[in-house]
């Protein structure tokens, strides 16, 4: 669940598609698939999006743990009993190109005009700079230390940093990257 559910609320779940049989706009969503990994995914990128709502991930593990034996032998059920429906015709290798031209042309002027505004716009994370919104480095560099803290993954960490404080993404992975070496210079000691 790389994209998470900071800014998408939509999540596909895959049963017999694989992601390209989509079309936009379900193609750029995340994918769940009907396997105990990918649903794992789904559930703690779900429980991450509720913040400080959300479950501890050692409690989040055992409720998983728990009701997945159920949920895989119910659906199992679900998917035998359900009758076969017209077969859909598989996507042609043209219409996904066209797909992906449409998607990189549409990311290449996003670029562009991030570009543009932030080249206006010099962000650091030192001690005496201040983000847009009015928050302290210092108090970004403890939100993304407590975020480290939880084992989030990283990509996790930078959407919701980058939700919060609205710095550019690129610097809030190099912050994590230091945080992670600092963390772990301070575990070598």
């Amino acid at each position: 669940m790389a994209k998470g559910l900071t800014s998408n609320r939509v999540c596909t779940f895959l049963i017999d598609l694989s992601p390209t049989d989509l079309e936009n706009p379900l193609a750029q969503f995340n994918h769940t698939f009907p396997v105990k990994e990918s649903v794992w995914e789904l559930v703690r990128t779900i429980n991450i999006s509720l913040k400080e709502d959300a479950l501890k991930e050692s409690v989040l593990a055992k409720v998983f743990e728990t009701y997945w034996v159920q949920f895989e032998s119910d659906f199992k059920k679900i998917i035998e009993t359900t009758p076969e429906t017209a077969v859909i015709t598989k996507r042609k290798d043209n219409d996904i190109m066209l797909d992906v031209l449409s998607t990189v042309r549409m990311l290449d002027k996003r670029m562009r005009n991030l570009e543009s505004t932030t080249g206006r716009q010099l962000y650091t994370i030192d001690n005496d700079s201040v983000t847009r919104d009015g928050f302290g480095s210092q108090e970004v560099r403890s939100f993304i230390s407590s975020l480290i803290e939880q084992e989030l993954p990283e990509q996790i960490i930078v959407e919701l940093v980058g939700d919060k404080y609205k710095y550019p993404r690129s610097l809030i992975r190099r912050e994590v990257q230091r945080a992670k070496k600092i963390r772990e210079v301070n575990e070598d000691n």
